[in-house]
């Protein structure tokens, strides 16, 4: 029997993505591995349904996915950046230029270290640990993201998820531009 999905309406592409946003939002969400399988899920699984999607920008050619066009952009971060679809109560964050700068960016500007997680702080061992089919349940990831709480983007990512997962359909582009941009805060 498959496990009950916390909030089925989110949908990371990779796995540490998914060990992110799962520490984030307290809960199992629904990871589709590929950004391509992301962008499937909102047009035709939750084509008619509230979702957010969230997926790495190093492999996503916006310019050529039709996906994008029926977007706008709400708002941006160093790393992150906020769409919500034109017609459909559906959202995309965008990572860039993927997750693994996205941290280690953020660890290093918070003077977090790795080594204290064990993990590797140069990129390509770190990039290795992160492709890991299983870095979705590494939980020396999932500590590093406890102890990256207070870091002003993931603080930002988080609050804009909860504020739309708490508010779905009745969510407002401004407000979550708000959260996006740290001037609410969820904490």
């Amino acid at each position: 029997m498959k496990n009950k999905l916390d909030h089925p309406e989110v949908i990371p592409e990779c796995f540490v993505d998914t060990n992110l946003i799962q520490t984030l939002v307290h809960g199992t969400v629904n990871h589709q591995h590929g950004c391509n399988n992301v962008i499937g899920s909102l047009n035709n699984t939750f084509k008619d349904r509230f979702a957010i999607g969230i997926i790495d920008l190093d492999r996503v050619q916006h310019r050529k996915n039709n996906f994008f066009s029926q977007c706008s952009k709400i708002a941006e971060t160093s790393h992150l950046t906020l769409f919500k679809h034109n017609s459909r109560s559906q959202y995309l964050i965008t990572i860039n230029p993927a997750i693994d700068k996205f941290i280690l960016d953020n660890a290093a500007e918070n003077k977090i270290s790795l080594e204290k997680y064990d993990l590797p702080t140069d990129f390509k061992n770190f990039l290795s640990e992160s492709k890991q089919n299983t870095s979705n349940l590494d939980s020396r990831f999932t500590k590093l993201f406890w102890g990256m709480k207070d870091v002003p983007e993931m603080r930002s990512l988080q609050a804009t998820l909860q504020y739309l997962i708490k508010n779905k359909y009745k969510a407002t582009a401004e407000t979550a531009k708000r959260y996006f941009v740290g001037e609410l805060d969820s904490h």
